[in-house]
């Protein structure tokens, strides 16, 4: 059994990859292993389960773990990076002198708030939010996964080499569009991204917003404890709206199509 996975015109803004990339699955992973094969094939231009991205995720969030579990285990049953990129991630773990806890942080280009219940809150309001959990956990080191360019910056100033964010990521000015990173869609820019997912997903919380690369670092690491990033009283509203299963059901309209696709 085998993943074929291309890039055609059905998915023009789609980064990490080009149709001359051929296959994509064995460019990131290893082959899939499974005892048999299924006995339907599946084939999407899509995405497989549309609650898991854009405006949907944010309700899958509240609802508590048990999707993280699921998709955890069949993550660690038969998902393995290819080798080559695992030694990249230890690489930087290792030499950024990340040692015992961490805090992660996946901040986001404002141009992406269409993917959220609202508006991503600026840099300056990450900061503080990860300021916070650094009083409750005063030894741990950051780890700073973003497309934007002045997000680094910020974050080296305020907490220096308690900073790990991996060097020469293609990234936009916050005041530009989302893809002025002057850098070609292709496998690299991919491979920056699942970098990205797998320091985030060796880390003990996650400070996000609406993200497919957050979510699949929810499930990666099923413990790890996942913090949106929004106002307390926003919070505890999502929450129990969540809770008392107050769900649409999952449809194109609260994806946008300018990130079918993407990770």
């Amino acid at each position: 059994m085998r993943v074929e996975w291309h890039v055609g015109d059905h998915t023009p803004l789609f980064v990490y990859g080009t149709p001359e990339d051929g296959e994509l699955w064995e460019r990131y992973f290893e082959p899939l292993e499974f005892p048999g094969a299924p006995t339907v094939e599946h084939s999407s231009w899509e995405y497989a389960d549309l609650s898991m991205t854009g405006l949907h995720a944010y309700q899958m969030y509240k609802r508590g773990s048990g999707w993280r579990q699921d998709y955890g285990r069949a993550y660690a049953a038969h998902v393995r990076v290819r080798e080559e990129l695992r030694r990249r991630v230890e690489g930087l773990w290792r030499d950024g002198g990340v040692a015992g806890r961490a805090i992660g942080v996946h901040f986001r280009h404002p141009e992406h708030s269409h993917e959220c219940p609202r508006q991503i809150p600026t840099v300056d309001v990450f900061i503080e939010w990860t300021k916070r959990l650094l009083r409750r956990e005063p030894g741990s080191s950051v780890v700073l996964a973003t497309d934007v360019r002045e997000a680094v910056d910020r974050y080296r100033d305020t907490f220096g080499e308690r900073l790990l964010v991996q060097p020469d990521v293609a990234r936009a000015p916050v005041g530009a569009t989302q893809y002025d990173w002057g850098a070609p869609p292709g496998i690299a820019l991919g491979e920056q991204a699942l970098v990205d997912a797998l320091l985030l997903a060796r880390c003990d919380v996650l400070l996000h917003t609406t993200s497919n690369i957050a979510t699949a670092v929810g499930y990666m690491n099923p413990r790890l404890r996942m913090i949106y990033c929004e106002p307390k009283l926003v919070q505890v509203r999502g929450l129990l709206d969540a809770r008392l299963g107050r769900r649409r059901e999952a449809t194109l309209d609260g994806v946008s199509r300018r990130t079918l696709g993407q990770m």
